[in-house]
């Protein structure tokens, strides 16, 4: 039985249109999804900046052996050895320890579909999929669902998961005179393997006993597994030291609210400074700010993307022509979302942080203008193209015409404009009337000016007052 296959489907011109058109649907609402999504990020981000900020200005270091009145309601800051002096037991195992957590983690050894799919574009419009599907075996915590696998009657899993992963926490954790609340307690993290040794139990499961192997209770065979087979080991987090930030009140710690209404309350496994664990809730308030400004800046894109699908699968009626254009529709995407998503980023900070917002929009405009231009350079280059093209087919044509003009010229009474030479006196316009009229030279005669080296027309040379020339 090969463990992977391939399946080829084709979309026809109007499969693929039909596709975009729903796009065009759907991307207005994944655009204002991603601007929302910034406007509340970015609110996110400020508030837990100026709320840790405040934090630091006015959180104080106490001594946790003691217990002071003083402080209560204050923002503090001390360390101490987490401990607890109640036993934990998973009876099915038989396991028992004195920790703060103990944990049962079950895995499963299953099959696992991977789908990896490649489109090929076709002459007129249609598009060739060809889904490779691969299947490996995992050893997985939760049950893989086989039913919804491509060749689910060849490749299936259990049903169900025989045994379940479980958790094991005390409730009375001190660090010396205070007691931790629950949401505190959780965030002791620091498990270690706990020895086989101390597991004094091993029922039996779907009907399989178990072995000690390699740290873990192995149902099945560990040279062999099968799918199905199932491995146990468990952890627990014991005495470990830590430092805490949060309001006292009476011998526990609870979250201290800001004045921009944001909750402080912080536990690192360690010992650490108050200055040192603000600052990194600082680092990764702004990594995860900016992990989300990029998934929105992402959706964003996509949402204009889909808005050009129509564009894009038109232009695949030629394969060439359409990847083509689908570069320049995601060129064109990622231009408008940039300076989009800054936009809302840059009012979102203006009312509180003017200089960050302000600098935000400059950023948006710019990137918005050198889009603009860019488009307009292009314009102008094309345009300039087209130009030279249509000068090389008239250039003959001008040059036919200037050389008939200039003979007609040849046998024309030549004048120049008053004030270059007054040789032969002025004429007055009265004159030169007459002398065209006389001549019969019609007024849309073209007549060369000596020296000047421009063209007039008779009925433009007698508004002025000219010379006879030489």
């Amino acid at each position: 039985m090969s463990d992977s296959f391939s399946e080829v489907t084709e979309t026809s011109f109007l499969g693929n249109l039909k596709n975009t058109l729903m796009g065009v649907l759907l991307g207005p609402l994944i655009i204002y999804g991603a601007l929302h999504l910034v406007w509340w990020n970015e609110g996110r981000t400020l508030e837990t900046y100026l709320g840790l900020k405040e934090g630091a200005n006015q959180v104080i270091e106490i001594d946790s052996q003691k217990i002071d009145s003083n402080h209560e309601g204050r923002l503090v800051h001390f360390l101490g050895k987490a401990q607890t002096s109640e036993f934990l037991e998973d009876g099915q195992f038989g396991v028992r320890t004195n920790a703060i957590h103990l944990n049962r983690i079950v895995e499963m050894y299953q099959w696992k579909e991977n789908k990896r799919t490649r489109r090929k574009k076709k002459l007129g419009g249609g598009s060739k999929s060809t889904t490779t599907y691969t299947y490996e075996k995992v050893w997985s915590r939760s049950q893989i669902s086989s039913s919804r696998f491509k060749k689910a009657s060849e490749y299936q899993n259990p049903n169900i998961m025989p045994l379940q992963n479980k958790a094991f926490s005390a409730k009375d954790v001190k660090v010396n005179s205070f007691r931790l609340t629950p949401s505190l307690i959780k965030e002791i993290k620091a498990d270690q393997a706990i020895p086989l040794d101390d597991v004094t139990k091993t029922p039996l499961i779907n009907q399989k006993s178990g072995n000690k192997v390699a740290g873990h209770v192995y149902y099945g065979d560990s040279q062999n597994p099968q799918i199905g087979d199932i491995r146990v080991k468990f952890t627990q987090t014991k005495q470990t030291d830590v430092s805490i930030i949060g309001k006292q009140h009476q011998n526990t710690i609870h979250p201290f609210e800001t004045s921009v209404g944001e909750n402080i309350q912080i536990l690192n496994i360690g010992i650490h400074n108050s200055k040192s664990m603000f600052e990194k809730e600082q680092t990764k308030n702004t990594m995860i700010g900016w992990a989300i400004r990029l998934l929105c800046l992402f959706l964003a894109w996509v949402g204009f993307k889909l808005l050009m699908g129509p564009i894009t699968a038109l232009a695949n009626l030629f394969p060439l022509l359409g990847t083509i254009v689908d570069a320049g529709t995601s060129f064109i995407a990622a231009a408008l979302a940039i300076p989009l998503t800054l936009t809302v980023m840059g009012v979102a900070w203006l009312s509180h942080r003017p200089l960050i917002g302000g600098s935000t929009l400059g950023v948006a405009i710019i990137s918005l203008l050198a889009f603009i231009y860019l488009r307009k350079k292009r314009a102008s280059k094309k345009s300039q193209i087209h130009r030279k093209k249509s000068q090389s087919i008239a250039k003959p044509r001008k040059e036919e015409r200037a050389s008939k003009e200039e003979r007609i010229s040849e046998s024309l009474p030549k004048f120049i404009i008053h004030g270059k030479t007054k040789k032969y006196g002025p004429y007055t316009k009265e004159k030169i009337q007459s002398f065209l009229e006389r001549n019969k030279i019609k007024p849309t005669t073209p007549i060369s000016i000596k020296g000047s080296g421009k063209v007039f027309l008779a009925q433009e040379v007698v508004k002025q007052k000219v010379t006879k020339a030489a």
